[in-house]
């Protein structure tokens, strides 16, 4: 196998001292880079805090429609087996709803 050795006085020190402008330059972008970052963290599209907190509250409102839905089938469907199976409601709706009479029987008006 191969093996390099580099002697000492190969080795150059890089010498990286920044002005103080460079500095006041890089820290400039520094703050820009980081400010569009969170914008873009903020108000991306399809990923953005913004657009989850706009589809965490469509999600909340569509869970109360379908909990207001269910109750509303519960209660149209109690209301149903009661008409297959009461007949006395049955005859109340028949009466009140559809204004239906039984043979022989007449209605009397006297609201005027």
């Amino acid at each position: 196998m191969f093996s390099f050795i580099f002697p000492t006085t190969m080795k150059k020190k890089i010498s990286t001292k920044l002005s103080s402008a460079q500095r006041l330059t890089i820290i400039k972008i520094s703050i820009v880079l980081i400010v569009i970052a969170l914008l873009w963290i903020i108000f991306s599209p399809q990923t953005g805090y913004y657009t989850l907190c706009k589809q965490k509250n469509y999600l909340q409102s569509i869970q109360q429609k379908t909990i207001d839905l269910q109750a509303e089938n519960k209660q149209i469907q109690k209301e149903n087996d009661r008409l297959i199976n009461d007949p006395e409601y049955i005859e109340k709706v028949a009466r009140e709803k559809q204004g239906l009479l039984k043979k022989n029987e007449r209605v009397y008006d006297f609201s005027q």
